[in-house]
């Protein structure tokens, strides 16, 4: 599942490479697949692949950071060179909200899926609980019957003599 998060996150790393414009489109995505991707790790059974896939993850958060800047620059060069700069605030400040409400969007969806997950968890663990009180309870009762048929089969195995 990481790997084919990761060729989705190359195919949009492509993407913004050739057109930097579509960065508002692209890195939200890419950024909610870099998420994706840190969930799965972490259900990652080893501990080795778990730490370089989460190193990994890291290079690919700054590499998109550094990507997404790209633009910015280059459009906040056009508008000083324009004299536009109030012009140009306003728009970057309108798109760095929509970046920040896609990014609380994307925060709340993560903290729901990982809610239910952990729902899912508890019922299966308290389910395991069960499971195993009545094990154990089935035990004790098989304990007190073989206890029980030990001492009739001792019974049994004395002479007749000295059972008067």
């Amino acid at each position: 599942m990481v790997q084919e998060y990761y060729h989705e996150y190359c195919e949009i790393l492509k993407e913004l490479r050739l057109d930097p414009l579509q960065s508002q489109r692209l890195v939200p995505e890419a950024e909610s697949l870099l998420q994706q991707m840190t969930l799965e790790i972490r259900g990652l059974s080893d501990n080795d692949e778990r730490v370089e896939w989460l190193e990994r993850i890291q290079l690919y958060k700054n590499q998109l950071r550094l990507l997404q800047q790209e633009p910015e620059r280059a459009s906040l060069m056009q508008s000083s060179a324009s004299s536009h700069v109030a012009h140009s605030s306003n728009i970057s400040t309108e798109s760095l909200l929509a970046r920040q409400s896609n990014v609380l969007e994307q925060a709340r969806r993560s903290l729901a899926e990982t809610e239910e997950i952990a729902g899912g968890i508890t019922e299966n663990l308290q389910s395991q609980r069960r499971t195993m009180e009545s094990s154990q309870n089935k035990v004790s009762a098989l304990q007190g019957l073989t206890d029980k048929a030990h001492s009739i089969l001792d019974n049994l195995n004395k002479p007749w003599w000295k059972k008067l």
